[in-house]
C-alpha cells in the first residue's frame, strides 16, 4: 500500500510539473526578455556556461538561495536528483549522491562525496553544516570526479564558493524573526581599500532560535540554535596577468538540545509514546564547535598558461556533550561525550590553456589531515530486554561506560590532467587521468569493555593505497542550444580504519578502497528562443568493494566491504520562462541501487536497496515578478519536495526507513523601487510533515528479550524535519 501511495505522489508531482511547463510553452510568446540567464560553473575547473559542461551539475545561484531560504548544506539536498543527506546531530552530515553514500564518522574512513569550498576539500562530516549566507553559487556534481577533483569524490562532489570582494562598494544587512524565537543577523560589506588593486570584505552572519520540539522531561526545547560566523576576505589584483585572494574564516557553535523523536511501538517504561513534537529524554545534549579556516587562491597568467595555486588550512574542533541517542527517559544508550579534532592543510597546483583545437590541464595535489576522534557512551539495556542479559551476562552487571577512539594522519599526493581534443566543430574528444597514493597511519583504541568492544586493546594501523581513475568522453554539438555526451569515468575512496572495533584483529585488517565506474550518456538543451531549458542524465555505475556500516541485532557497530554494488537510472531538469517575470521548474530522478553481492559477518544483504537512496526524487516550483505600485515590485516563489524511502543501513529495516513525503515551501517579497532594501515573507515545510533525517532501530536496548528476537515488537529513535515555520526577512543593501 505504501508503494501504492508513493507513486501516486510522482506521478501527481510530475503530472502537474509537466502540465505546468507545457501550459506555460503554450501561451508563451517569443519576447526576447523572457531568454533565461546564462549560468556559470567551475565544475570542469575553469569557467563555463553550465549547458557547455559535459557532465549532470545542479547549480544554486546567489538569488535562488535567497528566495528558496536554502540557509544550510542539509537544505540542498532535498532539491538534487538522486541527492540524500543524513543528519543524525549538527556534528555529522553524510552525504550520499547515485547511491555512494556511508554512515561512518570516524578518522580512519572517509565521506564518498566530497564538499569543497572555495577549491578547498572539508572531508570531515563536523564541519559540513555551515550557514550558506554571501555565497555566489553551489555547484553538485553528480557522478565520479576522480580526474580534477581531491580525493574521495566516488559519488560525486559539493562545490561551494563564496562572494569575492569588489572594487565598487558593496553593503547588505539582512535581519530575520520567526516561530520558534528565530533571530537571524547578517551582513556583508565590501569595497576598495585605498587602492585600485586592493579590495576587502568582510561578511558575519548570527542564528539562533528556540528550538521546535519540546523535552518533557527537563521542560527543556532540543534543536535551539545558537551558531556564528565571520568571513574575511583580501583580494589583489596588481595587473590584468595576477588575482590573489586570502581567506580567513571563524565559526562557532553553541547550540543545544538533540531531537531524538520515538516511534513504533509502545515501550514498558514509557507507556504511549510522545507525538512528533515532543520527546522523552533525560539529557538534552549541547554542542562546542569551533572552525578556523584560512585559504590562499591566486590566479597567474604566464606565457604557458594559467596558472592557478589553492592553499588550504583548516581546524575544526568538534565537542558534543550528553547526547541521548535511545530517546527515552532511562539510560541506555547515552553518549556521554564526542570529541574530533581535525587538522588539514593541501596544496593544488593547475596549469591550464588553450588554443584553437585544444583545452587542457595539468597538476598536482597535496593533502595532510591529522584527526583524533575520542568517544564516551554510557550503554545499559531496559529490564527485561536482551540488551541487559547480554551485558550481565558479559560483564556481571547491567551497563558499562565505554570509551574508545582514533587518531590517524592521512598524507595524500596526487598528480592529474585533462586534454579536450576538438575532432571537428561539433565534436570534442575528452581524455583525462588522476594517479592517487595514499597512506594512513596512527592508532585505534578501545579503553573498556562493554557492548561495543569486546576487548581492550590500542593498536597501532598503518596502510597505503594507490590508484589510477581515468575519464574519457565524447561531446557533440549539432547546434549551439543542444550538447549530447557520453563518458566513462572512474572513481576511487581510499581504504581505512573503523573505530571501536570488536576486537584487535578487526582493527588492524583495514578496509579496501571502494572503486566505482560510472558511464552516462546526457544531453543539455535550450528551446524556444532560450526560454525552455531541458537537462537529461541517464547513468549506469559498478561499485567494487563499496565500504558499508552496520548495525548487527545485537546492538555492534561493524563495517566492511560490499564485494559489488550497481546503481542506475536517469535525472531530468528543466526550467521555463514563458513570460517575463514567470519562471518554472522541475524535476525528477528515478534511482535503482542494489548491493549485488554483500555479505557482512555472516549476514546477507545481497539484493538489498542501497542506503541513501531514494528510487524516486521530485521537486517542483514556480517564480514570479511584478511591478507594483510607482515602481516597486513583488515576487512570489514557491517550491514542492518529494523523495521516496530510504533506508539508514544494509539490512532495509522498514521500521526505521522513511521518505520526505513533500515539502511544500513559499514566501512573498517586496522590493522598493531604488532596490535598496526589500521585506519578505516566508513559510517552509507548510504541511509540517515530519520525516526521519536519521534514524535506528534500537530494540535490542528497548524491548523484551522476546519480542525482539520474535521481532514482534519495534520501536525507533530518531531526528526529524523541522516542523512548519514562518517569518520575515528584512534586507537592505548600499
Amino acid at each position: 500500500m505504501r508503494n501504492i501511495l508513493e507513486l501516486t505522489t510522482v506521478r501527481r508531482a510530475c503530472g502537474l510539473a509537466l502540465a505546468g511547463l507545457a501550459a506555460a510553452a503554450a501561451t508563451a510568446t517569443p519576447a526576447n526578455e523572457t531568454a533565461l540567464e546564462e549560468v556559470t560553473v567551475s565544475a570542469a575547473r575553469r569557467e563555463q556556461s553550465l549547458q557547455d559542461v559535459p557532465m549532470a551539475v545542479t547549480v544554486f545561484g546567489a538569488d535562488e538561495i535567497r528566495t528558496r531560504g536554502l540557509a544550510g548544506i542539509g537544505s540542498i539536498g532535498q532539491r538534487v536528483p538522486g541527492l540524500a543527506i543524513s543528519q543524525p546531530t549538527r556534528n555529522s552530515t553524510n552525504f550520499s549522491l547515485r547511491g555512494a553514500g556511508s554512515l561512518v564518522r570516524n578518522p580512519g574512513l572517509d565521506q564518498p562525496t566530497a564538499l569543497f569550498v572555495d577549491e578547498v576539500y572539508v572531508g570531515q562530516g563536523s564541519a559540513i553544516e555551515f550557514d550558506l549566507f554571501d555565497i555566489e553559487r553551489v555547484e553538485v556534481l553528480r557522478g565520479p570526479q576522480g580526474t580534477l577533483y581531491g580525493k574521495n569524490v566516488v559519488g560525486g562532489a559539493v562545490n561551494v564558493i563564496t562572494r569575492q570582494p569588489t572594487a565598487e562598494p558593496r553593503a547588505l544587512f539582512e535581519v530575520t524573526a520567526g516561530r520558534f524565537g528565530r533571530l537571524d543577523a547578517n551582513g556583508v560589506v565590501s569595497g576598495g581599500l585605498g587602492s585600485e588593486a586592493l579590495s576587502g570584505q568582510l561578511a558575519f552572519s548570527h542564528r539562533s532560535s528556540d528550538g521546535y520540539t519540546t523535552n518533557l522531561i527537563t521542560g527543556n526545547n532540543a534543536e535551539q540554535e545558537d551558531t556564528s560566523s565571520v568571513r574575511g576576505k583580501l583580494r589583489y589584483q596588481p595587473s590584468d596577468g595576477v588575482d590573489i585572494t586570502a581567506t580567513i574564516q571563524y565559526a562557532r557553535d553553541k547550540s543545544t538540545g538533540i531531537e531524538r523523536v520515538l516511534r513504533g511501538d509502545t515501550l514498558d517504561f514509557v507507556g504511549e509514546l510522545p507525538n512528533d513534537h515532543t520527546a522523552v529524554t533525560n539529557e538534552d545534549g549541547r554542542y562546542d564547535r569551533e572552525l578556523l579556516a584560512l585559504s590562499l587562491h591566486g590566479v597567474f597568467e604566464t606565457a604557458w598558461g594559467k596558472l592557478t595555486s589553492v592553499t588550504g588550512y583548516r581546524d575544526n574542533d568538534n565537542r558534543f556533550f550528553d547526547g541521548d541517542n535511545d530517546g527515552t527517559p532511562l539510560t541506555l544508550v547515552h553518549f556521554l561525550y564526542q570529541l574530533d579534532d581535525a587538522r588539514q592543510w593541501s596544496q593544488e597546483l593547475r596549469l591550464s590553456g588553450s588554443s584553437e583545437r585544444f583545452d587542457w590541464v595539468a597538476g598536482l595535489y597535496y593533502l595532510n589531515v591529522e584527526f583524533a576522534q575520542n568517544d564516551a557512551v554510557q550503554i545499559a539495556g531496559a529490564p527485561g530486554s536482551l540488551a541487559s542479559i547480554v551485558l550481565t551476562n558479559r560483564l556481571g552487571v547491567n551497563g558499562a561506560i565505554e570509551r574508545f577512539g582514533q587518531d590517524i594522519t592521512t598524507d595524500s599526493y596526487a598528480v592529474f590532467g585533462q586534454l579536450d581534443y576538438r575532432l571537428t566543430p561539433e565534436l570534442k574528444l575528452s581524455v583525462g587521468g588522476r594517479y592517487t597514493y595514499e597512506e594512513k597511519s596512527g592508532n585505534t583504541y578501545c579503553a573498556s569493555i562493554g557492548q561495543q568492544c569486546l576487548a581492550i586493546y590500542d593498536v597501532a594501523v598503518s596502510r597505503n593505497w594507490s590508484a589510477f581513475t581515468p575519464r574519457v568522453g565524447l561531446e557533440y554539438k549539432p547546434v549551439d542550444s543542444a550538447l549530447l555526451y557520453a563518458t566513462a569515468s572512474k572513481g576511487f575512496k581510499s581504504g581505512g580504519f573503523m573505530t571501536g572495533y570488536p576486537t584487535p584483529v578487526g582493527v588492524d585488517s583495514a578496509f579496501a578502497p571502494e572503486y566505482a565506474w560510472n558511464y552516462e550518456l546526457g544531453l543539455k538543451s535550450r528551446w524556444l528562443d532560450d526560454r525552455l531549458q531541458l537537462n537529461v542524465a541517464a547513468f549506469h555505475t559498478e561499485y567494487t568493494d563499496m565500504q558499508v556500516r552496520q548495525v548487527t541485532g545485537t546492538g555492534t557497530l561493524l563495517a566492511g566491504n560490499a564485494g559489488s554494488a550497481k546503481a542506475e537510472g536517469i535525472e531530468l531538469e528543466s526550467v521555463l520562462s514563458p513570460v517575463a517575470g514567470l519562471r518554472l521548474f522541475a524535476t525528477y530522478g528515478y534511482l535503482d541501487a542494489t548491493y549485488q553481492r554483500f555479505v557482512l559477518q555472516g549476514a546477507n544483504y545481497s539484493g538489498n536497496r542501497m542506503l541513501l537512496s531514494p528510487e524516486h526524487s521530485v521537486s517542483a516550483g514556480i517564480s514570479y515578478d511584478w511591478q507594483v505600485g510607482s515602481g516597486g515590485s513583488l515576487s512570489l516563489s514557491s517550491d514542492y519536495q518529494y523523495k521516496s524511502k530510504v533506508y539508514f543501513g544494509p539490512e532495509n529495516d522498514e521500521s526505521s526507513a522513511d521518505d520526505l513525503s513533500g515539502v511544500l515551501n513559499a514566501s512573498l517579497t517586496y522590493t522598493r523601487p531604488d532596490e535598496r532594501w526589500e521585506v519578505s515573507v516566508w513559510g517552509r515545510n507548510l504541511g509540517d510533515s515530519r520525516d526521519y533525517v536519521q534514524a535506528s532501530n534500537l530494540g535490542f536496548f528497548y524491548q523484551p528479550a522476546a519480542a525482539f528476537l520474535g521481532k514482534t515488537r519495534s520501536t525507533v529513535a530518531g531526528r526529524l524535519t523541522p516542523p512548519l515555520t514562518w517569518g520575515v526577512t528584512f534586507r537592505w543593501k548600499l
